[in-house]
């Protein structure tokens, strides 16, 4: 990144109620956030099968487009998709970040940013899965905190 102090988090988010899910970047800067939408539209009625091969492709596809990312300014990231946009800092209002539990265990984390405008929902991944560690939604935490430290919810 060519922006001093930027940390980047990995993410998915659902584009509609059909279940069309894209993967991106969160990419934190000193007064604003960019989406960087990175690969996507995996639909997740396919039959399993197919749904698993396809997210293989995205989460690779993720992957290299991220680093790609990492290359360019802010300004760039938000010309390389019409996906990708900007959300100021002043403009949100509250930062969530919930674990998700399965039978009383770790499962992954949805982040949550509210703005005066519209809600966005997350689930947070790393690089190379579809999910995180306990230790990954730690580093997560402490980004987070540093950046919204008067706005986080956890």
């Amino acid at each position: 990144m060519n922006e001093i102090n930027s940390k980047t988090l990995d993410a998915t988010y659902a584009k509609n109620a059909l279940g069309s899910t894209f993967f991106c970047n969160i990419i934190l800067y000193d007064n604003h956030l960019i989406v960087a939408t990175t690969a996507g539209n995996v639909f997740l009625s396919f039959q399993f099968t197919i749904g698993a091969i396809y997210h293989k492709i995205c989460l690779k596809k993720h992957k290299k487009v991220s680093k790609e990312l990492e290359k360019l300014s802010s300004r760039e990231i938000l010309g390389y998709s019409k996906l990708n946009f900007q959300i100021d800092y002043a403009d949100i209002t509250k930062i969530e970040l919930k674990k998700i539990k399965v039978f009383s265990k770790f499962a992954g984390a949805r982040l949550t940013i509210y703005t005066n405008k519209k809600n966005y929902i997350y689930g947070l991944i790393t690089r190379d899965k579809m999910s995180i560690s306990e230790e990954q939604f730690e580093e997560y935490e402490k980004i987070l905190k540093k950046f919204f430290s008067q706005l986080i919810v956890l």
